[in-house]
This record gives C-alpha cells, sequence and structure tokens, in this order.
C-alpha cells in the first residue's frame, strides 16, 4: 500500500515558492509531458500534498497501469484544505489532455485499494471520478473517522470486501456510482456491499448497490452510531430467487444503534431481488430502526421467515422500529409506497416483539413460494410476542390487494394490533384439498388485543378468534365471522378496477362504503388518503351512514372519493329573542350561546341544541327549530341555518303554559 501521509510541519518545511499547478496528469506517453505530469499516481499525490492549493485534480490515463500490490492500493491521509488540500482523483483519460471516455481500473491487490482517514487534521476530503476499485483481497475503500469522499460515476466490484465507513467517516455515493459482486456468505460477516459502524459515520446513497453478499446484510449493513439515508432513486438490488444474498437481511440488515432512513420521491428507492432466510429486503434488530418514505420493496424472498421484513427485538419498543410511508415529494397517485411481487413460505413481515408503523402503503401481488410447507399459516403481518415483551402493529390506510395468503394477520401473546382505514380485497390461497381458491381470514388471534376502525374487508372468511380480543368500530365486510357485533357493517365494497396487473381498490362514489364513518378514535391516525388528499369530503350522490354511523362523513377504506364533492360544511346559528334571559348549548360541543352563538359543522352531522332560562326566566319556545322537544332541539345539519330561542320572564308565564 502506498501510505501518502503528509504532517502540516512538514508540509510547511517542504513548500518552495514556486507552487505545482493544482491539476496533475499521471501518464506515460509522448502526449504525457509537461511540468505537472508524474509518470505514477504515487508520485503525482506526494506533488499535491507538497503545493501551496488548497484543492487538487490528479488526472489518471489509461497510459499507465494501478494495479498490484506496489501500484494498485493507497491510503490518503489529512487532504484537508488547511494542510494537503481536497484531493479529486479523475480516470477515464485515453491519454495526456484528452476526454474522458471510460472509467480506469485501480486494484488487484491484496490490500484495500483507497483508505480515506486522518491523521492530524479534522477532516481528510477525497473525491473519486470515473473509476473502477476491483480485485482486492481486503476492501475496495475504507473511509475513517474524518474522512469524506464522494464516488462519482464509480464502481467497486469484485473485491473480497466491498466499502467499509467507520468510526466518523462519511461517504456520499452518487446515482451514477455502484458497489456490486463483492463478499460472500461464508467468508464476510456483515456487508457484502457497504457496512457503516461507529459513533458519527454517515452514508448517503443515490446509486446502485447490488448482488454482494455477507451472513448478515448482503448488500448493506447498518450498525451502531451509523446513519445511511439512500435518496431518490436509489436501488438496493440481490441476485434474486435462485441464490441467497445473506442468512440474515438479503438487502440491509439495521443491527442495534443503526438508523436508515429512505427518502424516494417521484423516483422511488427500490429494495429488490434479495434472498435471505430472515428477512428477505431487509432484517432490523434490537434497537436498529429504519423509516422508509416512498419506498419499495419488491421481487425479495425469505426461506424462512419475512420475505419483506423481518423485525426483532427482545424487549417491548415504546417507538416504531419501522416506519412506512409516502409524502407529497412522489408525484404517483397510490403506489408510492408499496411492499409488493415478492414470495413468502411463511410470512411477509415478520414482527418479533417489534413495533411496525405502516401507513398509505399498497401491499399486493405477494406471492406463495412454490416449496411451501403445506399445514403452516401464510400470513400478511405475523406479530409474535415471546418472553414477556410485547409486539405491536399499527396500519393506517394500508392496502392489502391480490395477494396469496391464508390469513391476513396472525397475532400471538399479548400482541397489540391497530388497524384504521384499512383495504383488503381479491386475496385468496389455493386450497389442495379441495382444489379450489379460497378467502383468507382477516385475523388468526392467540392472545392478542386487536381493534379494526373504518375498514373494508372483502372476500374474506371471516375472523379466527382462538383467544384475547377483537374490537372495532364502522367496518365494512362481506364476512362477520368471529367479528364482535356492533363493529361492522355487511355489505361490498365496489372498487375502481380489482382485477389486472394493475389492481385499483379505491372505491368508486356509489360504494357503501363511502361516507360511512366518523372519525377514528386512535390518536395517532393522520386524515390524509393515500393520495395524501384530506378526509373527510362529502360524496354528493352517497348519502351519509348508509350503512355506518349517522352523519358519517369519513370513507371507509384507505382513499377518500373526491368524484363529486358536495358542500361538506355549514354554518348553524343561534340567537336569543324574548324579554328573558338563557342560554343555548349544543352536543356535540361548539355553541354555547352566552358567548359563542355559532359553529360549523360537516353535513350530515345530528346537533342537539339545549335551551335554559338563567335565574327568573324560563325558556318559551324554538323558533326554525326543525325537531322541537321541550328545551330540545334536534337538527340534522343540511344547510346553513339559524335558530332561535325565546326566553320570558318566569313570572310571566303561568304552569301550562298560557300567559
Amino acid at each position: 500500500m502506498r501510505n501518502i501521509k503528509i504532517s502540516l510541519s512538514l508540509l510547511l518545511l517542504m513548500v518552495v515558492s514556486q507552487a505545482w499547478s493544482a491539476i496533475y496528469w499521471v501518464g506515460n506517453s509522448a502526449s504525457c509531458s509537461g511540468s505537472n505530469v508524474r509518470a505514477s499516481l504515487s508520485l503525482a499525490l506526494l506533488s499535491a500534498a507538497l503545493n501551496s492549493d488548497s484543492s487538487d485534480e490528479i488526472r489518471l490515463t489509461n497510459t499507465v497501469t494501478y494495479t498490484g500490490n506496489s501500484q494498485g492500493s493507497y491510503e490518503l491521509t489529512d487532504w484537508s484544505p488547511s494542510a494537503a488540500g481536497r484531493l479529486t482523483l479523475v480516470g477515464g483519460y485515453v491519454d495526456c489532455g484528452t476526454t474522458v471516455t471510460t472509467r480506469t481500473f485501480v486494484g488487484d491487490t491484496t490490500d484495500t485499494v483507497f483508505t480515506v482517514n486522518t491523521s492530524a487534521q479534522a477532516s481528510s476530503e477525497v473525491t473519486f471520478k470515473n473509476l473502477n476499485f476491483g480485485l482486492s483481497g481486503a476492501y475496495g475503500l475504507i473511509v475513517e473517522g474524518g474522512g469524506e469522499v464522494i464516488l462519482d460515476n464509480v464502481w467497486v466490484d469484485n473485491n473480497d470486501f466491498g466499502v467499509y465507513v467507520k468510526d466518523g467517516g462519511y461517504l456520499n455515493l452518487k446515482a451514477n456510482s455502484r458497489v456490486q459482486y463483492n463478499g460472500s456468505i461464508a467468508s464476510v460477516p456483515a456487508g457484502g456491499g457497504i457496512r457503516c459502524s461507529g459513533t458519527n459515520s454517515e452514508v448517503t446513497l443515490s446509486g446502485l448497490i447490488r448482488r454482494n453478499r455477507a451472513t448478515s446484510g448482503g448488500n448493506l449493513y447498518i450498525s451502531s452510531g451509523c446513519f445511511m439515508e439512500l435518496t431518490n432513486g436509489a436501488v438496493i438490488e440481490g441476485y434474486g430467487s435462485s441464490t441467497k444474498d445473506a442468512n440474515y437481511g438479503g438487502g440491509i440488515y439495521v443491527s442495534a444503534g443503526g438508523e436508515l432512513y429512505a427518502s424516494g420521491g417521484q423516483q422511488h428507492v427500490t429494495i429488490s431481488k434479495s434472498n435471505a432466510d430472515y428477512g428477505g429486503a431487509m432484517y432490523l434488530s434490537e434497537s436498529g430502526r429504519a423509516t422508509l418514505i416512498n419506498a419499495h420493496i419488491e421481487y425479495n424472498n425469505a426461506n424462512v421467515a419475512g420475505a419483506a421484513i423481518y423485525a426483532n427485538s427482545s424487549s417491548t419498543l415504546s417507538s416504531p422500529q419501522l416506519v412506512m410511508d409516502k409524502d407529497s415529494s412522489c408525484g404517483l397517485i397510490n403506489t408510492c409506497s408499496a411492499i409488493s411481487h415478492n414470495t413468502h413460505k411463511s410470512s411477509l413481515i415478520y414482527n418479533r416483539n417489534s413495533f411496525v408503523d405502516i401507513s398509505r402503503t399498497m401491499i399486493r401481488y405477494n406471492l406463495l413460494s412454490a416449496t411451501d410447507v403445506s399445514g403452516t399459516q401464510k400470513v400478511i403481518f405475523y406479530v409474535n410476542s415471546l418472553s414477556g415483551a410485547v409486539a405491536k402493529l399499527r396500519l393506517d390506510r394500508v392496502a392489502v390487494a391480490r395477494n396469496e395468503i391464508t390469513l391476513m394477520t396472525v397475532a400471538n401473546g399479548p400482541s397489540q394490533v391497530d388497524i384504521t382505514h384499512l383495504t383488503m380485497a381479491r386475496n385468496s390461497y389455493f386450497d389442495t384439498g379441495s382444489g379450489l381458491l379460497l378467502d383468507p381470514l382477516l385475523f388468526g388471534n392467540q392472545g392478542a388485543d386487536i381493534e379494526l376502525q373504518n375498514s373494508i374487508i372483502n372476500d374474506s372468511a371471516g375472523s379466527h378468534n382462538v383467544s384475547g380480543i377483537i374490537t372495532g368500530d364502522c367496518n365494512l365486510v362481506d364476512d362477520n365471522w368471529g367479528l364482535p357485533a356492533g363493529s361492522y357493517d355487511i355489505g361490498t365494497a365496489q372498487f375502481s378496477n380489482v382485477s389486472g396487473n394493475n389492481a385499483d381498490v379505491r372505491q368508486i362514489a356509489s360504494s357503501p362504503g363511502v361516507d360511512m364513518c366518523h372519525e377514528d378514535d386512535f390518536a395517532w391516525s393522520n386524515n390524509l388518503d393515500i393520495e395524501l388528499q384530506a378526509a373527510p369530503v362529502n360524496e354528493n350522490t352517497n348519502p351519509q351512514g348508509m350503512p355506518g354511523q349517522t352523519g358519517g362523513l369519513f370513507d371507509a377504506g384507505y382513499d377518500e372519493v373526491y368524484d363529486n364533492i358536495g358542500p361538506d360544511e355549514f354554518l348553524l346559528s343561534v340567537q336569543k329573542q324574548g324579554s328573558g334571559a338563557g342560554s343555548i348549548v349544543s352536543t356535540p360541543l361548539g355553541i354555547a350561546c352566552g358567548t359563542d352563538c355559532s359553529e360549523v359543522y360537516y353535513k350530515g352531522t345530528l346537533v342537539t341544541l339545549f335551551a335554559n332560562g338563567s335565574t327568573g326566566s324560563i325558556f318559551s319556545h324554538w323558533l326554525n327549530c326543525p325537531s322541537a322537544s321541550g328545551n330540545q332541539c334536534l337538527v340534522n345539519v343540511q344547510a346553513s341555518q339559524t335558530i332561535t330561542a325565546v326566553f320570558e320572564p318566569d313570572d310571566l308565564i303561568f304552569r301550562n303554559g298560557f300567559e
């Protein structure tokens, strides 16, 4: 390994009055002449370190080879503006003075190809462009504490180990760069593609990480102290179902203290084609956490459990280990956040004592493995509480459609499952005994506390409640077996297009689940639907709460229908007349007149007004009340209106009501 360490004191002693140019060429041809040409990369690095410029660029031509233990391995230390200067290494030049046409290969060594670190400086800032780090018996790249590296059109491939960012190092891998074909399950314990660990270590990744292998985290391994962000268009890709990428976490493994944040926009982040025993796409362990915004988890496979995600903790968690959702930066309507086309043997998402929180996500077209073990349950969510811990699952505006499953959710032990605005439709499984396609169960409950609100359950066979509690409110179901009375209405939702390769389970305007419900009871839920439209709105062609809750305006299921928006809100005002005094209050709360004599209510809201005379006065009668009963006035709000309560002194009114 060529070690280019230049201390600041040595640098000051060796700098002469004539400073070399900030651009150096490495080459050996007739075109490579002049004071800024060096015969090797090592000599160019030395010259760049000793000049007085705060930044240097070295251009590598293909007239020189950069391979072997002497020319294929380099340690870059203290390349900071205050010392050797920021460094940019640019490959891809055929000869000196030409333009970039390819990538230049560096490596074929028993050592790490490039190590970027610090010794006497706070940082070592290096940008690599148009290069290929490969065929190393160690790592393609190591970024250590203080190292700050940008990979721009760089491939790191076919090394025994890929990239290691540790102890405060920083790596920015741009969209045109990739890390591929590194590692092996037998010899690499963690992170065949990129491994990141240590306090303040950070990776920003927009490029392609594919077909790397390790025992844990075939492509990515994120451990304590590391924050990794997958940005717009990043792709994490495995070998596919025929080759295992890892034992745990074929695509990604996040261990205790690590944090993953995926922030896809119009080009979502993709985790695909990865294969593991546990956690095909991703494995989360203990305090390791992942937040996935606008991400697709697709075409992954698990040989045992968790084809998409395996979330594992040894104790009860107070905050989610996994969050999955969409935001407004994604231009797609209902597929910004998706779990699709994965192949599962027992479970798509396995939750062992974990806390999983999924919102505004499509879960569809997930398949059973051809090597499926008959007699075992095949589920979307397996929620398993063990050793006294409590596993938790939250679903908010999620669609589960056209999957091969026998149940949607199995919940064991003291697990807690809270679901609102779920749409479940057209899922099925093939029963080998009867030779028929059968509908799956909604729940298989063995000791859990399950609550289901404002949801649509089509094409199901009900629920199997062995033990535990199932509660709910305002659900449209086509099979009520196992569900408690009062938690549902029987009916079949009508969807835009539930068949084909682009199943759309958003309701049409005439569906019975439209304008069905009041707001759910969950403090954590969000009144933005799968399209990030505000809910509720009034579908003008569909009556409120028929079926459902009287005056309901929220649509059941994951979407709010915006086809024929009618007036949603009206002003209800009250006033007082007569020579007496009194007050008017309302249920629901909003009017307290006295001081607050008007309130805006959703169309269809049933409001009861109560008129009470003050001391020395008595309520007499209502004016403009549609349904009066003594001092009460019942109003079904359908338009803005004013209702009057008349009060008189109590000495003017006889007990029989006549003056």
